[in-house]
Formats: structure tokens, C-alpha cells, sequence
């Protein structure tokens, strides 16, 4: 949790310090020998120089290059002093300890505090999570449905940062943004209902839980769920309704992404696990007043995975729809603040 350590601590600040150093050691120690070259170059012409006015322009240029030299010299010492005047004064002395733990070996130092830290978070959250699994059988239960979005995403938030696949059911190094996702969705319950997964596989078993796609078919065949395109491929498909569809909190975002660098167009067509087409699943958290989508999504970024927060676009090419568990029907007057939330 690197924004909680102070920034004179923070391991990826005083890497940033320890380069700046480095850069100006170079250019402090380089400028000086350059100038000393030149230096003695311009001094050689002066001495050979045959006519006067000549040789005088050139001891003029080895006098700017002298004091070019002492300049290049005391300017650190110059910082030096007046940084220490400051201190002297009162002003705050923050820096100097960055400046102190800006080498290989503090940072080593701290960069190892914060990883211990973040496996310490880790540890914790992951007993807290199965230990409240062994005693409630599920995580979080929820009497109607906009009760068990939030709850969806509550338990989703708490696994921010986890980069350990295999709580969730990945193994063998596998991608696991899917096992993330199906681990949330059949981790919150519904009274009366079963969790959210019994939700989607109500007409019948999903092609797969492990891929990306395996729900997707759910979505588009199932008679209490819905399968809304993203902008992008309803523009292409025609699909008004898709079209005005805004993704709500809970719903399930799928993305097409590239492929050893390709991305083929996708012809909109559902079947079967979506291997092919579809790489990657989340869960969406709201859509911004600049239409943008948030989402959480396992498996995200690299060195290491994660699950994490992200945003896209609506308009976004990569995003190929959204699969709806609930609708939400208004009241009579149109104002959305008091919905009642129902399956389809």
C-alpha cells in the first residue's frame, strides 16, 4: 500500500531522487571536463593566434571558459549552502531525508516494508474472507436485488490488490479474470433466491465459469437475464435498444482484446464458451457523468496480476457488451431515487 508510506520512504519516489542524482552527478562531472577541454583548446589558439586582434578574441573566449569551469564547479556547493541556510531558518528538512534515503540500499530497504506490508494486508484479508465463509456459508446476503449489486461490488472492493488466482479457483498459472468473477457472483446471496451465479444459471449450467465468454451465452439465451452490445458493436449490429443501454452496478462487462496483436472484428454472434472471441470479464461499479464505465476485474495488468479497478469509454472498441441480472423498473414519474429492483 505504497500511498500510505510516508513520500521520503516511498520506494518508487526515491528511485525517481536516486536517477535525478545520477543525472546531475553526470552532468556536474561532464559539463566541467568538456569546458576544461575547450578550455585548453581555445588557450592553444590563443597562444598560436598570428595576428593580435585574433589572439585577443581568443584570450577573451578562454576567460568566459574559466569562469564557465568555476561556475560549473562551486554550483552544487552554491545549492548546497543556501539548502542548509534554509534549514537553519526553520523551513522543513523533508528533503534532505530524501535526498539521504535516495541509494540502492534504503530503497531495497523500503521497497521490502512495503511488499511485507501488502502480504501482511493479503494474508489478512484472505483469512478474514474464509473464515467468514466456513461460519455464514456466504459471504454477503441481500433481501432484494439492488441490495445484492452493492453488495457484489462491496465484496469485490475487498479484494483489491489480491494477486494470489488461486483463491479463486485458477490454477497452474492460468488466466483467472473469469475465476474471480464467478467466485464474487456465487459468494453473494439473494433471500429466497440462491447467490447471483444460481441467478444466471437458472435455465442451465454456464459453458464455462473459468473463461472469460463462458457466461456470456447465459445472458443472451436466458429468459430472466439480458444481453445488452456495447455502443460500439450495437452501432455496427443496429441494435437500438443496446444502443441506449447504460451498464448498470452489478452488471458483468466483457472485453475483447487483442490477440499475439491482432483483433479480428466480431460479428456479434453468442455461442457456446466465447473462447475465440471474448478475452477478458469484469464487474461493473457505476458509469460517470463523462460516460465512462468503472469497473473491478481480476487478472488485471502484469508483474504481478491483480484484481483491480479500471474505466473505459463506452464507446470503447474493446468492450463487446454487458450481461444484466436484474432490471430496474421506474416509478410512474420517471425519478430514479426510489426503484424497485426485479429479475426479468
Amino acid at each position: 500500500m505504497y500511498f500510505l508510506i510516508e513520500a521520503c520512504q516511498h520506494p518508487e519516489i526515491l528511485r525517481v531522487i536516486y536517477f535525478g542524482k545520477l543525472f546531475l552527478d553526470i552532468i556536474f562531472t561532464v559539463l566541467p571536463i568538456g569546458l576544461i577541454l575547450m578550455l585548453m583548446i581555445d588557450f592553444s589558439k590563443a597562444v598560436i593566434a598570428s595576428k593580435e586582434e585574433e589572439s585577443l578574441k581568443n584570450v577573451k573566449l578562454v576567460t568566459k571558459r574559466i569562469l564557465f569551469c568555476i561556475l560549473a564547479f562551486i554550483t552544487p556547493w552554491i545549492v548546497s549552502v543556501f539548502a542548509s541556510f534554509l534549514v537553519a531558518l526553520g523551513f522543513s528538512t523533508e528533503y534532505i531525508d530524501c535526498l539521504t534515503n535516495a541509494n540502492p540500499k534504503t530503497i531495497a530497504y523500503y521497497q521490502e516494508i512495503a511488499d511485507l506490508e501488502d502480504e501482511q494486508k493479503l494474508a489478512e484479508r484472505i483469512e478474514y474472507w474464509n473464515t467468514f465463509e466456513k461460519e455464514q456459508g456466504y459471504v454477503s446476503s441481500a433481501t432484494t436485488y439492488n441490495e445484492a449489486a452493492d453488495n457484489l461490488i462491496a465484496l469485490a472492493e475487498g479484494e483489491l490488490g489480491n494477486t494470489n488466482g488461486a483463491k479463486y479457483g485458477a490454477s497452474g498459472g492460468a488466466a483467472w479474470c473469469a475465476f474471480f468473477v464467478t467466485w464474487a457472483l456465487d459468494h453473494t446471496d439473494v433471500e429466497g433466491v440462491g447467490t447471483i451465479l444460481d441467478i444466471i444459471e437458472k435455465d442451465g449450467e454456464a459453458a464455462s465459469l473459468g473463461t472469460a465468454g463462458g457466461t456470456m451465452i447465459n445472458f443472451a439465451k436466458g429468459s430472466n437475464l439480458k444481453f445488452y452490445y456495447s455502443r460500439y458493436y450495437a452501432s455496427k449490429l443496429g441494435d437500438t435498444i443496446s444502443r441506449n443501454y447504460t451498464p448498470k452496478r452489478g452488471d458483468i462487462i466483457y472485453f475483447r482484446l487483442d490477440r499475439d496483436g491482432t483483433r479480428p472484428d466480431w460479428n456479434g454472434e453468442i455461442s457456446g464458451d466465447m473462447w475465440e472471441n471474448c478475452s477478458h470479464v469484469g464487474i461493473v461499479d457505476y458509469v460517470d457523468s463523462d460516460g465512462y464505465v468503472h469497473t473491478i476485474e481480476g487478472n488485471f495488468g502484469k508483474d504481478p496480476s491483480r484484481v483491480a479497478e479500471s474505466s473505459y469509454d463506452l464507446d470503447a472498441d474493446i468492450i463487446m457488451g454487458y450481461g444484466s441480472w436484474y432490471s430496474e423498473s421506474r416509478s410512474p414519474s420517471g425519478n430514479s431515487g426510489n426503484q424497485e429492483i426485479t429479475p426479468y
